[in-house]
Order: C-alpha cells, then sequence, then structure tokens
C-alpha cells in the first residue's frame, strides 16, 4: 500500500467509534509499517498534507491511537523517530523551491507585563537591598519557607511584585516552579491579580512554570485566579500546554489541552505534535 492510498484510509477510519478505530489501525497499518522509516514518512506526510487547525476532533483522536499503536509495536525509541521526522523535514524544506517555516519554535514576544525592576538597578543602595532582601526570599521560595519568606516581603512590599534574579523571576515564579503549594497558596492571598499574571524576561507567567513543574494543585490555584492563564503566550512563544509537553507533564498536557486548542495556529499543532512526538508523551491519558 502506498502512502497516498495509506492516507485515504486514515482519513475513512476516522468516522469510526474508537474501539473499531483501534482494529482498523492494526488492519491498515501492518507490523512491518512500524518497524520501518515508513511510519515516519507517513506522519510527516499527514502534518504538510493536512492542516492541523482545520482537522477533525475524530482526527486528532485517530492520530493519537495510530501515535499510541507506534508507541507499542516499535522497537527503537520515539526520540529516534523524532529524528527521523526531523531529518526528513529539513530534506524537504532543502530541496522545496518555497520557503517554509521551521516547526521547532514560534515567534519570541516581549514580556508585556514585566515585574518591578527596582531592586535590579546599578544603584549601591538597589545593590544592598539585592543582596538583603531579594536573595534570601528567592532561596526561601525555593525552600517553601512561607513564614520566613513573608517576613521577608513585610520589610518591604515591592518584594510581592519584584524581579528577584536577572532573569527577572518574581517570587511566585519561583514557588511555583519549586512545587510549593502551599508558598503559592498563601502568596496568592496577599497579591493582585495583576501581579500574578507578571511575566519575566522571557515572557513566562508563572502559570507557565507550575505546568512545567506539572503540578496540578498550583494549576489550579492559579487558574481560580485567571481562567485565561493557559492561553498566555511564554518563552519563544508557546503555550503553557507546550510547556508541559516539553517536560514530559503527560497529564498537565492533556488538561491544559482543551484549555488552550481554540487559540491554536498551525504552527503551534505541529509545536505540540513535534515535542510530543520527541518526548514520548503521548497515549498514557487517553
Amino acid at each position: 500500500m502506498n502512502g497516498t492510498m495509506r492516507l485515504s484510509r486514515f482519513q475513512e477510519t476516522a468516522i469510526y467509534p474508537k474501539s473499531q478505530c483501534k482494529e482498523r489501525i492494526r488492519r491498515n497499518f501492518p507490523k512491518h509499517f512500524f518497524y520501518s522509516h515508513e511510519v515516519s514518512f507517513f506522519l510527516f506526510s499527514l502534518l504538510n498534507l493536512t492542516s492541523f487547525v482545520y482537522l477533525h476532533h475524530h482526527h486528532h483522536r485517530l492520530l493519537l491511537l495510530l501515535l499510541q499503536e507506534i508507541k507499542r509495536r516499535r522497537k527503537y525509541p520515539c526520540s529516534k523517530m523524532y529524528f527521523q521526522l526531523n531529518t526528513i523535514r529539513d530534506m524537504t524544506i532543502v530541496n522545496s523551491t518555497t520557503p517554509q517555516r521551521q516547526i521547532t519554535s514560534v515567534p519570541s514576544i516581549d514580556p508585556k507585563n514585566a515585574p518591578n525592576l527596582d531592586f535590579l538597578a546599578e544603584t549601591r543602595e538597589a545593590m544592598d537591598d539585592f543582596l538583603r532582601l531579594c536573595v534570601p526570599l528567592h532561596k526561601l521560595a525555593l525552600e517553601g519557607n512561607w513564614p520566613a519568606a513573608n517576613r521577608i516581603i513585610n520589610e518591604d512590599r515591592r518584594l510581592k511584585y519584584a524581579a528577584l534574579a536577572r532573569g527577572w523571576p518574581t517570587v511566585l515564579h519561583v514557588a511555583a516552579g519549586a512545587n510549593h503549594v502551599h508558598f503559592v497558596k498563601e502568596l496568592l492571598q496577599i497579591l493582585d491579580d495583576h501581579h500574578i499574571a507578571l511575566q519575566d524576561m522571557r515572557g513566562n507567567t508563572a502559570f507557565c512554570f507550575a505546568a512545567g513543574s506539572g503540578n496540578m494543585d498550583i494549576v489550579r490555584l492559579l487558574l481560580d485566579r485567571n481562567r485565561f492563564f493557559p492561553k498566555i503566550r511564554g518563552g519563544s512563544g508557546r503555550t503553557p500546554v507546550h510547556f508541559a509537553a516539553l517536560q514530559g507533564k503527560c497529564e498537565m498536557a492533556w488538561f491544559l489541552y482543551d484549555l488552550t486548542k481554540d487559540i491554536f495556529e498551525d504552527l503551534d499543532w505541529k509545536l505540540l505534535f513535534f515535542t510530543c512526538i520527541n518526548t514520548g508523551n503521548y497515549g498514557s491519558y487517553y
């Protein structure tokens, strides 16, 4: 069966219930298909011949089932398939007469909501305050020591929304990334909504850090304050679901997917697809 016919069979299979889809996948994609380069060429053709933005949800479901079958039957790891897909893509770009956009990242953005930078100013007073307040507060946030951190914050209330280091992380960024649920819960009680959405130098919100760490409790706490967090793009224009996928947080990626997919552009779909292939982050929660 050639690639075109296999793509056609893929489209036809999408209309069947999940139980029948699995059987038809095994019938139309035989054993030798999963142990050859053909599987990588097929997936790449699927990416190029269809726009993920306009794919029906049945096709998304079927693609996930196909990936599960690939994961179950392949003899070598997902990283090798990812390498094959990248190699095929690079060959296509080199041999193409029309320019194609890379799909390893999306356009970077400047932080729209930067924290207070007073403690990073190059003055003697600012440097003294940085060493006296920011350095220990950063350490306490990493450790999850809320009582001690709160005492430092009370010395200068700007610390609630200030950058604590050169990359502009706030105390919320640090605590969320370090998985300290109690610390985050207490901190949120003294933060305004504007402060919760502050972005670091790369454009990442604390929600991006929580998504990347895979902490559902912290993500839900932040969502209670701002339900639009999943749609605020961070570094390189990635959404929080991309951060979860990059870190291999499958449960988090599934949770954020439904909250994010309505803003996806074609490039976002492809980036998420390749990221999941690279990390083997698919199938477990379907």
